[in-house]
């Protein structure tokens, strides 16, 4: 809570143990402004806040932020201070920048040392707002983000970089595949600027990032507005992928799926490819440059649908290695048929999975602990008298957590790639709130599909909802009972992992806004006790609460928060508004929402499982390739990595040019060490800033740099190539 905070100035030291000196605003960044324009409410304005400040204050210069959000620049603020100066004998107002605050409380210290020191996050709504609700706000905002940050950063940019410098090495003996006028072999193009159209792709997106686009907390307009960005991205990347993934391909073997992997590896994981098709016969397998036979399955509810002279299949993938790429042949033949069993159950060498008939959750038996895991996946539907920026319950509430009759389930898949449950039910929810704020008696239904997934030689269960949102003002969220004793949640962000208390803070009147157990996430969260543990993975879901029961820590992942107001100025959760109140309708999110998610038991802590969720979140791509000129072996790499806990965030081009960068990080808590070497030809490798300034040369041996990364620490380095 901001009461361990008794000073304004202190040293916050980074996991990885950098530190940087911090001003703390204790009411806020909105404390000065906008200022009254009368001058004596001027200077009666400025002597309140200095009285505030200065008990905290540990040098004599006081930060005022003047402004917030949308308000204009103030004309009158200058003969203002003018006029404030010749009435104060003690202080003076200085209209400065933050470099020139910093600059003078550096001045005044004799040192850090003096100062307290901080670690971890700071989440605290004790004296000023925190607003938690926007993690779970217009969810689609997330969803999308998630996907086009995905793509760029773990296709478009990468394979590009790849593709380019492919070129580059085969030179003139590099050549474009021939035209065909079969749709197995698409028509060739030049490719445009890479550096250009990236950049375009770059812009779209983070022209959706400003706070209040993707927090979900603007008027409808605003977010209509956000699609087409997210659109006219989506489409720059997946061509740019496409065409480097093509690109690569003609270089290769011929008449090969080319799978892709883009994290470390070597990987195994379930992955489609749409391959020609033969008269008679149909894709039985998938084969690999050393005979390993991975057997295929069709799959047929794919949009859009394959055409008539393609098929669709589904394979596991074996050992395809990081950041790089293994090629299969296609076996033909009968497709043997498959027989459901009688009992609606898959399973894997990992898991046993089985619908409850009465509710729809999940009971896995995993076979590696002999451990039995029941009532996951609960959808749990609670009501919500907030707005966009605050959850807040309805008291009393309506919670719904089973559908209105038995579900109805089936196997919907039940082949030697992927098995698949199907769970259909309808859940009865009330249709809204009254006029007074409480969950209404009439229902509506709102259909709901779940799908369950295994894959052999895959740890983990991968769940697909589709939820019909027919209903308002409200929260839906999956639970999942881990059974595990544990005071602490695990939570994946930017660089690093993040322990909280699941235990709230005590909290009185005199908070401006009541403590909430929701937290933000990147792919995970987990709970373990150091022996096993529950790890549940997304994709663009970023809030999550762990749940303190009798039975051990519940996990609840938000797939949906509906409300209908930017801003209310009656509620428990929150003093007062948070922005302007208007009616926000596009904000209930009406009609079809999918989320996409994965349970994954472990053993041992979220670092032995952290892996198996980034798998997750980046899944394998296949495209079939007609035509190569055979200068690729049948599997490669543009980079090898090695070391535990090393995460890469970016593999691109300099951005001058000159070169390509790669960003990496340490996730663990501890120290970590490694090796990476460009599989392309490399002449220098050098540290450098995220601005990619050089900090100095980087450690390198026979074609490896080394990494020596404290935890949590971020390393970019600069690779310059021959040509460039």
């Amino acid at each position: 809570t901001d009461e361990s905070l008794t000073t304004s100035e202190f040293v916050w030291e980074a996991p990885d143990g950098s530190e940087v000196l911090v001003v703390h605003m204790p009411n806020g960044y909105a404390i000065g402004g906008p200022f009254p324009v009368e001058e004596e409410a001027f200077v009666d304005k400025i002597e309140s806040i200095r009285q505030h400040l200065e008990p905290l204050a540990q040098t004599r210069t006081l930060l005022v932020m003047w402004g917030s959000d949308h308000v204009p620049p103030q004309r009158e603020l200058p003969g203002l201070i003018r006029a404030a100066n010749a009435r104060l004998d003690d202080g003076e107002v200085v209209h400065g920048s933050l470099p020139q605050l910093f600059d003078e409380v550096e001045s005044q210290l004799d040192g850090r040392a003096a100062l307290p020191r901080r670690r971890g996050e700071f989440r605290s709504g004790q004296r000023a707002n925190l607003l938690p609700g926007v993690l779970s706000a217009r969810m689609w905002i997330k969803q999308r983000t998630f996907a086009c940050e995905q793509l760029l950063t773990r296709w478009a940019e990468p394979l590009s970089v790849w593709a380019g410098l492919l070129r580059e090495r085969v030179g003139e003996g590099w050549r474009e595949p021939p035209p065909s006028a079969g749709p197995s072999s698409p028509q060739p193009h030049q490719p445009a600027s890479e550096t250009g159209l990236l950049d375009r792709a770059w812009r779209l997106l983070l022209e959706n990032q400003p706070h209040d686009s993707i927090c979900g907390c603007s008027v409808d307009q605003t977010h209509d507005e956000m699609r087409p960005r997210f659109d006219q991205c989506e489409q720059i990347g997946e061509d740019l992928a496409y065409q480097a993934m093509r690109r690569i391909g003609a270089q290769g073997p011929a008449e090969r799926v080319f799978v892709f992997n883009p994290l470390p590896g070597p990987r195994r994981d379930f992955v489609t490819a749409t391959v020609p098709a033969t008269r008679g016969l149909e894709p039985v397998a998938l084969v690999d440059d050393e005979g390993r036979r991975s057997p295929c399955q069709p799959i047929v509810a794919e949009e859009p649908p394959a055409p008539r002279d393609r098929r669709t299949v589904g394979f596991v993938a074996g050992e395809v290695p990081g950041f790089g790429y293994r090629t299969y042949s296609v076996e033909y033949g009968r497709r043997p048929s498959n027989l459901p069993p009688s009992t609606p159950r898959i399973e894997n060498e990992f898991f046993r999975v089985a619908i409850d008939p009465l509710d729809g959750t999940l009971a896995v038996d995993d076979k590696r602990t002999g451990h039995r895991y029941e009532g996951l996946n609960r959808l749990v539907d609670g009501g919500d008298r907030g707005d966009e920026y605050n959850y807040c319950a309805p008291r009393p509430d309506t919670l719904v957590d089973a559908p209105a009759s038995p579900p109805e389930v089936r196997l919907l898949e039940n082949g030697p790639a992927r098995s698949t449950l199907e769970v259909r039910m309808t859940y009865r929810l009330p249709a809204g709130l009254t006029a007074g704020r409480q969950r209404s008696r009439r229902t509506v239904r709102c259909p709901v599909r779940v799908q369950v997934s295994l894959s052999p030689g895959v740890p983990r269960i991968d769940i697909r909802t589709e939820f019909e949102n027919r209903a308002e003002d409200h929260r839906l969220r999956a639970h999942f009972p881990s059974g595990i004793s544990s005071d602490v949640s695990h939570g994946e962000q930017h660089f690093g992992v993040v322990a909280r208390p699941i235990a709230l803070p005590e909290a009185d009147q005199t908070w401006q806004e009541r403590p909430v157990a929701t937290h933000p996430q990147k792919t995970f969260v987990d709970v373990n006790d150091g022996r096993r543990g529950l790890l549940i993975a997304n994709r663009g879901l970023p809030e999550y609460e762990v749940l303190d029961t009798p039975a051990g820590a519940t996990i609840a992942l938000t797939l949906l928060r509906s409300v209908g107001w930017l801003s209310r100025n009656d509620l428990p959760a929150r003093k007062g508004h948070a922005g302007p109140p208007l009616p926000t309708p596009g904000a209930q999110c009406p009609g079809r929402q999918l989320s996409e998610y994965a349970i994954i038991p472990h053993e041992g802590g979220w670092a032995d499982a952290y892996a198996e969720a980034h798998r997750f979140a980046a899944p394998l791509r296949a495209r079939w390739n007609a035509q190569g000129a055979g200068f690729l072996p049948a599997s490669g790499s543009v980079l090898d990595l090695e070391g535990d806990g090393l995460v890469v965030t970016a593999l691109k081009r300099a951005e001058d040019g000159d070169g390509l960068v790669v960003r990496l990080y340490n996730i663990l808590d501890e120290p970590a060490a490694g090796r990476l070497r460009l599989a392309e030809p490399w002449r220098q490798a050098e540290l450098v800033d995220m601005k990619e300034d050089p900090l100095g040369p980087a450690e390198a041996r026979a074609g490896w740099v080394r990494l020596k990364l404290r935890p949590n620490e971020i390393v970019t380095l600069r690779v310059r190539t021959p040509v460039s």
